[in-house]
């Protein structure tokens, strides 16, 4: 197999396109992508040193609620021919509005009030079992040190078995 040939512009594209990768590991990029890790690295060193190929510093993940909010509004403004646009702009996924929009909506649903006698239901049985999880951990304790204290007292006064 021999060598692929990019031009400054491809190489410039994959440089950019690496350094948005998000969480994908250097080798899963390359493997992917066919390519070699020791000529993207070499490019990165060349290419990836200007403004326009810095990574994004902040991941949709890490928005405060203000910006998500403020994201979301401003989506659903715009035409669907600009939709694309805006997404790509900000650097986000479609995926993230939606669900970003779906915590909004349910936020604002007014909680019944058996769902809320529902939930100090769990949580005191939440309580209860820790509480009891506690004793059980304690109990177990107790015998653990029994029994290793039996054993220290097996072996220094040695056992006695009634024959």
């Amino acid at each position: 197999m021999g060598y692929r040939k990019f031009s400054e512009e491809q190489k410039r594209m994959w440089v950019k396109k690496f350094l948005t990768r998000g969480s994908t590991s250097i080798d899963v990029f390359c493997r992917e992508n066919a390519m070699s890790a020791t000529a993207l690295y070499r490019w990165v060193s060349v290419y990836g040193r200007t403004d326009e190929m810095k990574p994004l510093a902040r991941t949709p993940h890490s928005w405060t609620p203000e910006e998500k909010y403020t994201a979301v509004m401003a989506f659903y403004a715009l035409p669907v021919e600009e939709q694309g646009a805006y997404l790509r702009r900000e650097g986000v996924h479609a995926d993230h509005i939606e669900m970003w929009r779906d915590k909004m909506q349910k936020s604002l649903v007014p909680e019944s009030s058996d769902q809320r006698s529902e939930r100090g239901e769990l949580i005191y049985k939440i309580l209860d079992l820790e509480k009891d999880l506690q004793r059980k951990e304690k109990a177990l304790a107790e015998a653990a040190a029994i029994i290793i204290l039996k054993k220290k007292a097996d072996l220094i006064w040695g056992t006695e078995d009634p024959k």
